[in-house]
């Protein structure tokens, strides 16, 4: 990584460190939310993501918006307010795992679990966040485990945000 780019990272960091001390101080003005993004799993483990932002940054782009709204919109989810050192609970079955949220508001669980095949629905608890002043709320996570015969997988990234393909 260059100088540069560690540079700005630490600057981003400490931005973000400082409006997270704000927060605990002042209170969260905001609602925040748990953004979970698609997970999955296999007969053993569950894999799911996702982050916690601050609700008023996020939009949903309007089915007939045009090159503008879109650009807009995707300016604005990369300017999200994220909440970093939020505590998330993730829950399937019996199986749980609490982790928090890194500085740039996105968690990483990994549960044991035996799920079947098919999609499934995990629960996913926002807990505690710097400055909280909103009771525990929680989401459902969707996530996928093929079946066990299944010789080939394929994930792609290519959503709305980077080509319009209308899926």
């Amino acid at each position: 990584m260059s100088f540069l780019r560690r540079a700005a990272s630490k600057a981003d960091d400490w931005f973000d460190s400082l409006r997270s001390e704000a927060r605990r101080r002042e209170g969260q003005d905001e609602r925040v939310i748990v953004v979970p993004y698609r997970g999955f799993g296999t007969g053993g483990k569950i894999w799911l993501r996702g982050s916690v932002v601050e609700e008023s940054t996020l939009e949903k782009p309007g089915l007939q918006g045009g090159l503008l709204e879109d650009l807009y919109i995707t300016v604005q989810r990369f300017l999200a307010e994220e909440i970093m050192d939020a505590t998330v609970t993730v829950r399937y079955g019996d199986a749980s795992v609490t982790c928090t949220t890194d500085s740039d508001g996105f968690f990483y669980a990994e549960l044991e679990a035996a799920p079947s095949e098919g999609w499934q629905e995990a629960t996913v608890t926002l807990e505690d966040f710097p400055g909280r002043t909103q009771p525990v709320t929680s989401v459902v996570a969707d996530f996928l485990v093929p079946p066990a015969g299944a010789n080939l997988g394929i994930i792609s990234d290519i959503d709305d945000t980077v080509i319009r393909t209308g899926i």
